[in-house]
């Protein structure tokens, strides 16, 4: 009787001694800054998607929905781990001065890769379509700045592997510990990295996006409708010269630019809709 007593008591304290273990360690998790939050979320996902993934079928579509959950929550925390580092830089006054040449840069190789977007849509001379190029910076603009956020996401990699190794081989134990922190870094740079890189493909989704939409920018922002040199319901034209006009033409859903002769006479009426 005694002894299962001693052993109920025992039990009991093993159990308190438990909660109270695990509550330490939830008021240990709140305690640390939203991003490391992130960082140790994504990380228990990213196992658990390893996990899951040899599981059977079911398992296998659990596992991949938790391992890109958990590296959309490291991107996430990445993101705003940088946004609070760099933000009180950009604030201050050098880093304010330091913007202006950065954006003027960043605007001209913009505005001049519009030009070859528009080319690329159109496969004629970009100066035909000044309104469209101006309109298309803003977009060009994306796959400069993914260059630049991969040459980033690189180095800070690097920094990262280098801060972490030495970390684990420190004799300082507190150090030691927060070299998880250095590790979910990188795993986070590396899906990062992954999310990024459609960018800087013209071939992908987003760039063959941008290429389309640039070819019903320049019709739409300018050419215009003269149906004495483009009879079509949807034909569009925009002069040359006094020979020559490039007109646009929809042929199965898509856009045909081409150059054709449409002299212009001088008693000649331009007839519209």
């Amino acid at each position: 009787m005694g002894v299962r007593m001693m052993g109920a008591k025992q039990s009991a304290l093993l159990g308190f001694a438990s909660a109270v273990r695990w509550q330490m360690q939830l008021h240990t998790f709140n305690a640390k800054p939203l991003a490391e939050r992130g960082y140790l979320i994504a990380f228990g996902l990213g196992v658990l998607g390893l996990m899951l993934g040899r599981a059977g079928e079911i398992g296998e579509g659990l596992g991949f929905v938790a391992f890109w959950s958990a590296a959309a929550l490291a991107f996430l925390s990445l993101t705003y781990e940088a946004y609070l580092r760099v933000l009180p830089h950009v604030q201050s006054v050098w880093g304010r001065w330091l913007m202006l040449p950065i954006a003027a840069t960043v605007g001209s190789a913009a505005y001049g890769h519009s030009s070859h977007i528009l080319n690329a849509a159109t496969g004629q001379d970009p100066d035909l379509f000044p309104r469209s190029m101006a309109f298309m910076t803003s977009f060009a603009a994306i796959p400069l700045l993914g260059i630049v956020a991969m040459v980033l996401l690189i180095v800070g990699m690097l920094f990262s592997m280098l801060a972490g190794f030495l970390q684990v081989v420190s004799n300082d134990r507190a150090r030691s510990n927060d070299a998880w922190i250095w590790i979910a870094r990188v795993f986070s740079a590396c899906t990062a990295m992954v999310f990024v890189s459609p960018v800087l493909d013209e071939k992908s989704s987003i760039g063959q996006s941008i290429e389309g939409m640039a070819g019903w920018v320049a019709q739409g922002f300018d050419m215009h409708v003269d149906r004495t040199c483009g009879p079509g319901e949807w034909d569009r034209i925009k002069r040359i010269n006094e020979t020559l006009v490039l007109r646009v033409s929809r042929v199965e859903g898509r856009l045909l630019f081409r150059r054709v002769a449409c002299p212009l006479g001088p008693d000649q009426q331009i007839q519209t809709r």
